[in-house]
């Protein structure tokens, strides 16, 4: 690995941006304590009409295109998208730093 890049680099930016992240997270709960809401408009896909349940029978949409509907996607994951930082990758990288803490770790018990 070259000198100045980062082992964990995702780990790294999550870092970096971690005071903006919370203050941003602090306004958009703020927000919701005040019935305030991210919202997007709705746009069809194909699996708006696409599917079929056993129990529900055939799935179809239920919003009308360009219907503005509450925004879903959880906070932390708009926050990572923004800071164009991969929340999987994160895991991934805080795994491989366990195991290499339990290999030095079983190296000095041994």
């Amino acid at each position: 690995m070259a000198a100045n890049l980062p082992e964990y680099p995702e780990c790294e930016k999550l870092a970096i941006h971690r005071l903006y992240s919370e203050k941003i997270e602090e306004f958009v709960e703020w927000l919701r304590e005040n019935k305030i809401y991210l919202a997007k408009y709705h746009v069809h896909t194909q699996y708006c009409f696409e599917g079929d349940d056993e129990l529900l029978g055939n799935l179809e949409c239920d919003a009308d295109e360009n219907e503005l509907m509450q925004h879903t996607i959880p906070i932390r994951q708009l926050i990572a998208t923004f800071f164009n930082i991969d929340l999987n990758r994160v895991e991934e990288e805080r795994r491989e730093m366990l195991e290499k803490i339990r290999e030095e770790n079983a190296k000095r018990g041994s």
